[in-house]
């Protein structure tokens, strides 16, 4: 038997609106903590180099036009704003993630209690801590998996055949947010397959027609822009990387697919240690009718969730609870219901894919369909106060714990690097001083729009200092050993040399690892620090003559004898 309805749960209901506004704001001021606090030097810049130079300089780029839709919108933000910097960026994150948000809700509360999905939306937001939440692809590409799934839920209920092309079409167009989005396109036919009825057929028709004028817009627009060739190459390289024809990478298929069993792995285990203690927790009214023994058990689950949410990686519970509760719906649910949960379900389970930490990666906002379909499932059962408590110890980790990629709380973050580019975020004293020295250091020898390869894990200095990539590419590491070498010898031949700035420390993950005193050899091994990558490095600068001018601890300079300076 269900509990009585609370008169808080009613007032959302009857106004869901209003409610979902006020979540709204929470949301946002949630996530601007984020947006201020934590120098994330690696994905930041990545993106932020490539918004710089997809207009003026798109070859410099050419390894982030796998995301090429992603670098037109924040490219176009920049063209028009030109000053609002990494902040102003992150803040253009956090208006994507409030407006997922709010095409999530438009939908699913038709079909479910809004006070269920508005709490669901709220913890997916709060337990989105691989934050700071700077406006990139995975962020578009959420938003417009979760538009098209709409449309075409939509479209199903309605046999509209329109709506359903309506949805290919944004389908097709997100394929050049992230280039693994062509796996969208399966919804276009499982979801026809199973609540399509007797025009299944003509709306997946409609669907994959849809995808196709989608993809034809993008690849006029990019032929237009003069980018067709860039992707073209692009994919060349993408294709290398995903077989191993080039050597070991972090995105080879072989990687992708270990890494998403290990994921698969683990959420089985962690399913069955908050199942238990769900369970425990909703069924204690049944058994006991003692109100203090029953308060002091429900007690004692609540402070298990809180301990086992301290202690794991928050993506872990949100996604097995999102998907064993659409696997519930799709059993349990009406017909459109059902629509709405495979919908979740597939996004949850292939929005990840292409990612080398599956989920990890991309964050609990892959669940913003599945989780509050999956709230049906705790709303009447009390299960809405394990959930409330949940999004508290997410927002306490936030505050407590690491920021992505800047180690520490944050107030252990009260410097800021002295670059207009990067104003208004704020670090750890060391971090911010190790970075203002560097700038310094290199300022005498290193000019805007100068050509400096940053050859390490560190993009965001091309950012900070308004330079061009070298051989297409911001973020050297991210590549095999094989094609770092063959895009070396290929760009040291179609054009002038760079100026080469190299790390002598590890900046992947929440730590900075320790200089390291040979420069032949990493002081750690990982599908980024590759010793082979190394030897690939310095054999370019002996065969070019390159000469050190400048060094610290963390950094050398290298320019070749043709440099101006």
């Amino acid at each position: 038997m269900k509990p009585a309805t609370s008169t808080l749960t009613s007032k959302i209901d009857a106004r869901s609106g209003l409610w979902m506004g006020i979540a709204t704001l929470v949301v946002a001021a949630y996530l601007t903590v984020g947006a201020v606090f934590g120098l994330d030097v690696c994905d930041s810049g990545f993106y932020m180099t490539f918004y710089a130079r997809i207009f003026d300089a798109p070859g410099t780029v050419e390894y982030n036009f796998m995301y090429y839709l992603s670098g037109l919108v924040g490219g176009t933000l920049l063209h028009f704003f030109p000053g609002m910097g990494l902040l102003g960026m992150r803040l253009a994150g956090i208006v994507v993630v409030v407006g997922s948000m709010w095409l999530a809700f438009l939908y699913l509360r038709t079909l479910f209690r809004p006070s269920g999905v508005i709490l669901a939306l709220v913890v997916t937001a709060f337990s989105y801590i691989l934050i700071p939440v700077t406006l990139c692809n995975d962020l578009l590409a959420i938003m417009l998996w979760v538009a098209a799934a709409v449309l075409l839920c939509q479209g199903l209920m309605r046999s509209n055949a329109w709506l359903v092309a309506l949805s290919g079409l944004v389908m097709g167009v997100n394929i050049f947010t992230r280039v693994p989005d062509v796996l969208a396109l399966g919804l276009v036919v499982l979801l026809p397959a199973v609540h399509g009825g007797r025009h299944r057929g003509r709306l997946m028709l409609a669907g994959l027609g849809g995808a196709v004028a989608g993809v034809g817009i993008m690849a006029a627009l990019m032929w237009g822009l003069g980018h067709l060739g860039i992707f073209l190459d692009n994919m060349t390289d993408l294709q290398a990387l995903a077989t191993g024809q080039k050597g070991a990478s972090t995105h080879s298929a072989a990687f992708l697919l270990m890494s998403q069993l290990g994921f698969f792995k683990t959420e089985l285990w962690v399913g069955v240690k908050y199942g238990l203690v769900a369970w425990l927790y909703i069924k204690v009214g049944d058994w006991i009718e003692l109100r203090p023994l029953r308060w002091l058990l429900r007690l004692t689950c609540i402070v298990l969730v809180v301990w086992l949410t301290l202690r794991i990686n928050i993506v872990r519970p949100v996604w097995i609870l999102a998907v064993a509760g659409c696997i519930y719906v799709i059993v349990m649910g009406n017909p459109q219901q059902r629509m709405a949960a495979w919908a979740g379900l597939y996004t949850a389970l292939v929005f990840p894919v292409g990612s080398d930490g599956y989920a990890y990666n991309s964050g609990t906002l892959v669940t913003l369909l599945a989780l509050p379909v999956a709230a049906s499932l705790w709303i009447d059962n009390h299960g809405r106060d394990l959930l409330a408590v949940f999004a508290l110890v997410c927002a306490f980790k936030l505050v407590s714990g690491d920021v992505y990629f800047d180690q520490g709380p944050v107030w252990e973050k009260t410097a800021t690097v002295h670059n207009p580019r990067v104003a208004g975020i704020y670090t750890t004293p060391a971090r911010a001083a190790v970075v203002d020295s560097m700038l310094r250091g290199i300022e005498p020898w290193v000019s805007a729009g100068d050509t400096l390869m940053v050859y390490g894990s560190m993009p965001l200095v091309n950012y900070m200092t308004d330079t061009r990539p070298y051989m297409g590419c911001s973020w050297p590491e991210l590549l095999s050993a094989g094609l770092l070498h063959s895009k070396l010898d290929k760009a040291s031949t179609a054009g002038p040399l760079p100026a080469v700035l190299r790390q002598r420390f590890n900046t992947i993950g929440q730590h900075w690892g320790r200089p390291a005193p040979d420069l032949d050899h990493y002081n750690v091994r990982s599908p980024f620090l590759d010793d082979a990558k190394l030897a690939a490095l310095n054999a370019f600068l002996r065969r070019h003559h390159y000469r050190a001018v400048y060094s610290d601890p963390h950094f050398v300079l290298y320019l070749p004898p043709s440099w101006p300076r």
